[in-house]
């Protein structure tokens, strides 16, 4: 007797599809690289202001290049997954998560920012650095865990914890070596299950050629 199909998982599990190229992984260590990589590079010339129009700079050129090697490289070898009603809540959620998120950094900027004014002279809302490591390292933890649970995205979680210990720990030692850590060894493993995903889904004529030789 056949098992009853669950179009829930079905779909749920079709949607995975799109994350198996291994590019997301790419772009989310690219972006951890972004942050730091800059100063690092340039010795310290670019700080403040500059790190920030560099990294949004950065950011924008790597999601381009994200879109770019999806639609002209992943896309033309498993197609273009086109989400059902279940899929688009799941990205709604999702959606919801990443403007949360958001929000709440910006607020806890502004806060940090204007706290000496806000407590009458106290030059910071955190007592140690340690205390500042740890929000960071359980905020991230947290985003990650909860889009990776609604996308069914495996490695999601992994994301998270490379990104809590390389922002964590690069705040509580300040040193963005294990950030640089973090985000280079978040490149690699995109770029090896990015391979991986080309030897196991050649372009449906690359394939057909193969099998008249």
């Amino acid at each position: 007797m056949s098992q009853p199909i669950d179009l829930r998982v079905l779909e749920r599990k079709s949607f995975a599809v799109r994350f198996q190229d291994g590019l997301l992984d790419v772009w989310m260590g690219f972006i951890l690289l972004a942050g730091v990589l800059p100063e690092v590079l340039s010795g310290g010339a670019v700080q403040g202001w500059g790190t920030i129009v560099a990294y949004t700079a950065l950011s924008v050129v790597g999601y381009a290049a994200f879109w770019a090697a999806r639609k002209y490289i992943s896309e033309p070898r498993i197609g273009r997954m086109k989400p059902g009603p279940a899929a688009k809540r799941r990205l709604g959620r999702t959606t919801l998560v990443m403007v949360a998120s958001l929000i709440f950094s910006v607020v806890l900027v502004a806060l940090t920012w204007a706290w000496p004014a806000l407590s009458g002279g106290s030059s910071s809302m955190f007592s140690s650095a340690a205390q500042v490591a740890s929000l960071v390292a359980a905020w991230m933890l947290a985003l990650f865990s909860v889009a990776s649970y609604v996308l069914g995205f495996s490695r999601g979680y992994v994301i998270g914890i490379l990104y809590a210990l390389g922002l964590g720990l690069s705040l509580l030692v300040d040193s963005p070596v294990p950030t640089i850590v973090a985000g280079g060894l978040l490149v690699l493993l995109g770029l090896v299950i990015f391979l991986r995903f080309l030897r196991q889904n050649p372009i449906p004529g690359e394939e057909a050629a193969d099998a008249r030789v």
